[in-house]
């Protein structure tokens, strides 16, 4: 990840990560300056003005969703995925349709089953929904 590279290279930046991160990335020598779902909840890291955090400790990957303000930019690693993954490859003749489950899409069953493996707290995951008054348009 080179988080320690770029600690060495900016010693005055913040490393703040996920709880789950800290111990291994304390066994290569690196510190943080801070990790969700270790700090207290409400822990403010000096960015909360031009950026809000959420926390997404009810799925697998614990993952860490950032907006920021000004230019509405959403910041995310592995909350979404899309399957088929039509824009990160080239056409194929190849059918999309899987044996038993059906075709690769957003709302088939392929789709439902990973989406059900990861999140673990199906209640924060509807709330996200409501995430700091943003809604779907």
């Amino acid at each position: 990840m080179f988080l320690a590279e770029y600690k060495a290279a900016y010693p005055e930046a913040k490393v703040i990560g996920v709880k789950d991160l800290v111990p291994k990335m304390k066994e290569q020598g690196l510190e943080f300056d801070g990790a969700y779902g270790f700090d207290p909840e409400g822990t403010k890291y000096g960015f909360e003005d031009e950026i809000d955090a959420c926390y997404f400790h009810g799925i697998v990957t614990k993952d860490v969703a950032w907006l920021h303000k000004p230019s509405k930019t959403l910041v995310e690693a592995d909350l979404l995925v899309n399957l088929p993954a039509k824009e990160q490859y080239s056409k194929t003749k190849t059918s999309p349709k899987v044996p038993l489950i059906g075709s690769l899409d957003p709302f088939g069953k392929l789709q439902k089953h990973y989406v059900s493996n990861q999140v673990k707290d199906t209640n924060l995951l509807l709330g996200a929904g409501q995430w700091r008054g943003m809604q779907r348009s």
